[in-house]
């Protein structure tokens, strides 16, 4: 079972960042990782949920959820 890497939504007003890139997401999935995204982590960077689940990504609804399947 791969270890998951969890990327939560920004919780700072105005904070465009997000902690990780559909690229960086196939990569880490090329080197045995899985990576959960909470729902709009991208979306103030203009990376839509779709392009996170294009990359092999699970999308998670809520940052206790994620945390939940994230280790």
């Amino acid at each position: 079972m791969p270890q998951t890497i969890g990327v939560p939504r920004e919780i700072f007003s105005g904070e465009k960042r997000v902690a990780t890139v559909p690229d960086v997401v196939t990569k880490l999935i090329k080197l045995g990782f899985a990576v959960a995204v909470e729902s709009g982590a991208g979306d103030a960077a203009n990376i839509g949920d779709d392009a996170y689940r294009a990359a092999g990504a699970s999308i998670i609804t809520g940052a206790a959820s994620l945390w939940a399947a994230a280790d």
